[in-house]
């Protein structure tokens, strides 16, 4: 398999789901490499997500939107596009350079 895209409403188990299949795939020795979002809660309440890789990028993390002002807006979030790119963008290059 090339590549997952996982969509669904918020709140149903996307990430939940997909950290559970990354484990599963790291613990039989595949090689995964990508990114999951993960929400940022402050006080219980969502304030936004940050962008964390996966395989290679493991460790890496940065902001992908929060609520506040700022643009482009998604929602109630501003997104903060360079920082995704700067990590999204060498991971999906890294992706498409892997043969199969």
């Amino acid at each position: 398999m090339r590549g997952v895209l996982l969509t669904g409403l918020p709140g149903v188990g996307k990430s939940t789901a997909c950290r559970k299949v990354v484990d599963l795939l790291e613990a039989h020795s595949v090689r995964v490499e990508g990114f999951l979002t993960e929400e940022i809660r402050v006080r219980g309440a969502r304030v936004g997500f940050d962008v964390v890789g996966l395989g290679t990028s493991l460790g890496k993390r940065v902001p992908l939107a929060r609520t506040g002002d700022g643009k482009p807006r998604v929602g109630r979030y501003a997104v903060t596009l360079q920082d995704f790119e700067s990590l999204a963008l060498p991971i999906l290059d890294t992706i498409f350079s892997i043969k199969p």
